[in-house]
């Protein structure tokens, strides 16, 4: 579609593309990845017409940033991607413009989306999608394992209608999400022999207490095994397969709970004066997801996050060619990672560390730098991210021409509580 009123460049995705599209995890960001001009798979941060990765997008929900301040795009959800925003279904349009946007967006790209209001008739809908690995494959490298578990259910519904007739009006919308999964990865660990000290099979150890000459018989000796490798090897699984290379193999569980909401009502004071009002709640919890490490350690306990956000705005037609926006809104995302075994004091072990610590988790370790490591990604109490906004925008029509002019005062804080890692 030609543009004759300004020189920006824009993608618009309206509700019935939102609706009808196959959306791989119900997130807008899979919109994102396919519009015009983008050369990344970022959902959070696309490159769009030569945007930064950076801080060169700037995402709203009828008007009211939704940003990560911290991250330089948009509030995101680690695997998850964008479930931090309201449902698809609850989006009326969806528009990514780029290229000479208007002056009252942040960034060189806006991403902005309105959402749906409730009508003089009554609407309502229902889903339930459901995907698992009944028809997938094994992994072709772990094919004695038992094939990885996957089952992924989305389900929701919204309604709308009428509170009073041709003046109030309410919109609502809920989506759930429930995934369980695997991922499955190889490690190389100490087999049983070695952990008692016995080595043979493999390079010759040499003993650093005396002058560097190999142990008799690639052993260690038993009095000379230290208890603090002995206790925390008490984590770290057998092998499972045969050898000294890479013997143990596993499927990582990945467990994934994400509740989103919104609520949205609309009121008519006359023709001149309307108000509507605003929430959007979304939180991921439970949120255990692979970080690296076997089942025992190394991945995040929890990954989630809670984001929220409230607006109440004031549209006043002033005059026929005289309009008036008046917008307040708040904003907050609080993401967190918390590792493994958080009530394990590693002063236990070694009393010379700092401490006391708020999170525990095992230190690291690595055993003779080859049979892998042992590590937790300990982690900070949660840190939301705020904005605070006040935005008044007013437009006024002479003649063929359309004049626009506003103040947006917005406070952002980020708060990084001390790590624990």
């Amino acid at each position: 579609m030609l543009n004759t009123e300004n020189a920006s460049v824009a993608t618009l995705v309206d509700t019935h593309a939102v609706s009808t599209l196959p959306v791989n995890g119900r997130t807008i960001d899979r919109f994102i990845l396919i519009a015009p001009g983008n050369t990344s798979d970022s959902s959070s941060n696309p490159k769009l017409g030569g945007s930064l990765h950076w801080g060169g997008n700037f995402f709203t929900i009828d008007g009211v940033a939704v940003n990560d301040t911290g991250n330089g795009g948009a509030s995101y959800s680690y695997q998850t991607n964008l479930t931090t925003l309201p449902s698809i279904d609850t989006i009326q349009e969806f528009k990514i413009e780029f290229n000479n946007v208007k002056a009252e967006n942040e960034g060189s790209v806006a991403v902005s989306i309105i959402t749906k209001s409730g009508t003089n008739q009554f609407h309502g809908s229902l889903f339930e999608f459901n995907r698992n690995a009944t028809l997938t494959a094994k992994n072709f490298f772990a094919t004695s394992q038992p094939k990885p578990p996957y089952v992924r259910n989305e389900f929701g519904g919204t309604v709308g209608g009428p509170i009073i007739r041709n003046k109030t009006f309410f919109f609502g919308s809920y989506e759930g999400l429930r995934q369980r999964s695997s991922t499955t990865n190889t490690f190389r660990y100490a087999t049983p022999s070695m952990r008692n000290g016995d080595y043979n099979g493999v390079a010759a150890l040499r003993d650093p207490l005396n002058g560097g000459s190999p142990f008799p018989n690639n052993t260690i000796p038993t009095n000379r095994l230290d208890s603090r490798a002995q206790a925390l090897l008490q984590y770290v699984p057998l092998p499972n397969l045969p050898g000294t290379g890479p013997n143990y193999v596993d499927n990582i569980r990945n467990v994934i709970d994400v509740n989103r909401y919104s609520a949205r009502i609309d009121h008519n004071f006359n023709t001149r004066h309307t108000i509507g009002g605003i929430l959007t709640y979304s939180k991921g919890s439970p949120y255990f997801v692979y970080n690296g490490g076997p089942n025992q350690f190394g991945n995040f306990s929890d990954g989630g996050y809670i984001t929220k956000s409230a607006a109440l705005n004031h549209n006043w037609t002033v005059t026929p060619t005289a309009i008036n926006e008046l917008r307040v809104a708040y904003f907050s995302h609080a993401s967190i990672r918390v590792g493994q075994n958080t009530d394990y004091n590693p002063q236990t072990l070694f009393p010379a560390l700092y401490g006391p610590l708020p999170l525990g988790g095992l230190p690291t370790m690595s055993f003779n730098g080859t049979y892998g490591n042992i590590y937790d990604s300990g982690g900070s109490a949660r840190a939301p991210e705020i904005t605070r906004q006040i935005t008044d925008n007013f437009s006024f029509i002479r003649g063929n021409h359309t004049l626009k002019a506003g103040i947006d005062f917005a406070n952002s804080r980020i708060a990084t509580n001390p790590s624990v890692g």
